[in-house]
Formats: structure tokens, sequence, C-alpha cells
């Protein structure tokens, strides 16, 4: 079962409260959906086991037997909340200033209160993508282990995974090495989480058809979240190793988003900020870095990394995971049959206009 880190398990135990088919199905649905990275669909099922127990008469029995899970729930709410909040930073300028644009890359950055450290989103499309492609791009930020083979600069040195208990969510210890003079290795443990994601991400109109049962295919996007765990904070998932003599633990958040779009083009969004604790460099001087080349280079790694895939790496790990990238792949193909098809609709007379031909 996924869950927030140091937050409860939720088991699901034999005790015959459970044996009611529909109830016990939709819990077991709604844990499904959790442990696939659909958050959306997730909050839907528990707002209609919520709803239920509102209507008037309403037994004592039905509130016995969503008690265990209303931990659970509120889970959900308050992660599918947090990925709207992302995804309405990812697709809208407010609070947005540009920073630099050109190369088909566009650079933002934002001044958040608490920090002097710009928060950055940098954002591409990527044209000429095969449909397979969607996938490969899914694995440079799925396979972590493998992230300091393509990271632009060479300051990343190879991660250490500590947990991976779920599918879509991972703990991972980064290392890295900036080539500064006299400076410390870095170090940083970060919880990653996978979400698949509905229609037109982010904005308001699409998530309400999600929960309002839109049963369509929907354009596949794919959003990957990492936030740091603190130096001595608790974790229930593994041991949170402190930082080896000589090595400074930093802090980075990240936001990686993937979306397939028509004419094979995938949009490549992402949202950074890293607080690399370098007391010797001017906080004006790292926001310049991380609003300059840094994006850029970053872009056009991964474009590159893409464009070599065959045996690479993440082409031998898509190969032993191939049930883990077939559901991502599946999903594009499912919006390609569904793009063509609406194509092939919209190319046909309407009746009215069919009537209009008539003598």
């Amino acid at each position: 079962m996924v869950e927030e880190d140091g937050a409860p398990a939720f088991h699901f135990s034999n005790d015959p409260i459970f044996k009611h088919p529909k109830t016990a199905s939709l819990i077991e649905e709604m844990r499904q959906h959790m442990e696939q990275g659909r958050i959306f669909e997730a909050r839907k099922i528990g707002q209609r086991l919520l709803a239920r127990e509102k209507k008037p008469n309403t037994s004592a029995y039905y509130t016995k037997k969503i008690d265990p899970v209303r931990g659970l729930i509120d889970d959900i709410y308050h992660r599918a909340e947090h990925v709207e909040s992302l995804l309405r930073d990812l697709n809208t300028d407010d609070d947005w200033q540009l920073a630099r644009e050109g190369k088909g890359v566009t650079v933002h950055f934002r001044k958040d209160e608490g920090s002097p450290l710009h928060l950055v989103r940098a954002t591409s499309v990527f044209n000429n993508f095969m449909p397979n492609d969607f996938a490969k791009l899914c694995s440079l930020f799925v396979e972590t282990e493998l992230m300091h083979k393509w990271f632009p600069g060479g300051v990343m040195k190879p991660a250490t995974l500590l947990s991976w208990h779920s599918k879509y969510n991972k703990i991972i210890q980064l290392n890295i090495d900036i080539p500064i003079p006299f400076l410390s290795p870095r170090d940083c443990v970060v919880m990653g989480s996978g979400f698949h994601l509905p229609d037109q991400n982010g904005k308001p109109a699409a998530c309400n058809r999600i929960l309002e049962g839109a049963d369509r295919p929907v354009p596949p996007a794919f959003l990957i979240v990492t936030k740091p765990i603190a130096d001595g904070e608790s974790c229930s998932h593994c041991e949170i190793p402190k930082p080896a003599k000589g090595v400074v633990r930093m802090s980075t958040e990240s936001i990686f988003y993937i979306e397939l779009l028509p004419n094979n083009k995938i949009s490549f969004k992402l949202i950074g900020r890293d607080d690399l604790k370098i007391r010797i460099m001017p906080t004006a001087l790292l926001n310049h870095i991380s609003q300059g080349h840094l994006p850029f280079d970053l872009i056009r790694t991964v474009h590159r990394t893409i464009r070599n895939f065959e045996n690479s790496p993440w082409d031998v790990a898509m190969r032993e995971r191939r049930e883990y990238y077939q559901e991502i792949e599946d999903k594009v193909h499912e919006q390609l049959d569904n793009w063509k098809d609406m194509d092939e609709q919209s190319k046909k007379p309407h009746k009215h206009e069919t009537a209009k031909q008539q003598p």
C-alpha cells in the first residue's frame, strides 16, 4: 500500500466486516488505483464511499466497515490536492516570471516566500517522436539508479536505492560532486512518486470530468515528484542513512511532467529548486545558474539520450521490466487509436449537412 512517509499502512483483514461485496470491492479498487499511481481515480472512489455514509438511513454497520480506511481516504485527498497544485504550477503562468527563451525551451522562475532560492520551471515540446518514445522518456526518471549516466555536467554520481516499496514509489539517496575547488561532495535522500494523470492535466475542468465519471480514453501523462527527506526524519519504509564523513546533505525538490500530444509530439516540463548548501556562493549567483544554462542543458541531454536509446542502459532496463513499461505504452496506443477515431469522425458529414445536399 502506498502511503506518505511516516503514515500508517492499511491492511485489509479477513474479518467478516469486509465481506460485503460492493463495499469491499470499492475499497480494493481504491487501493489498486493508489498502487498504480491513479490518484484522481482513487479520490473518486473515496468520495463515493464517504457520500454513501452521509445518506439517510445509512447503518452503523456501513460506518464500521469504512472506519479502517478513513486514514487512507484522507491521505488520498491530501495527495490529490497536492498533485492538482503542482499541475497548476506546471500549466499556468500565475506568479511566474520569464527568465529565458530560445531553442525550443522556455524558462520561468518564481520567488516563493520563505526561500531566497527561486523555483525554476522549464518547458519544451519534443517533435517527431514515435509513440514508444513516451515510455522511453519516462524511463529516464523512473530508473533513478541510472540517472548519473545521462544527467548533464557529470555532477550526478551513482544513486543508492534505499526502498522501492511500491510500483511508483521509491526512496533514493542521490550523490552529487560539483566540480568546484575545495567544495565537499553533496548527497540528498528523496522520496519519488509517480502518478498517471487524466486528460488536459492541470485544468480544473478536466479533473472535474474525471470525478464526474467521464468514461473515455484520455491523453497519457505521467507526473514524477521528488521531495527531500531531512536528516534524522523518520521513515516507515527504510532507515535513512546519515551523510558520510566529509559529505554535506543538501536539499532538492523536483517535478517532471511528460504528456503525449497529437502529431508525434511530447510535452516535457520540469520544476525544481536545489539548495546546495554552498555558503561561499551568493544566492543571486545560484539563482542565475539555475535559470540559465542548466535547464537548457538538461532538456537537450534528455532529447539526445532518447535519440540514442537503442541498447542503452535504459533500453536494457525497459526490457527487464517489460510489464512495468507495457502499461505506459498501452495507454499511448489507446490514445492514438482514440485520436484516429476522432479524426475519422470529424471528416464524416453531419446529418444536417447530408440533408442539405438532398435535392
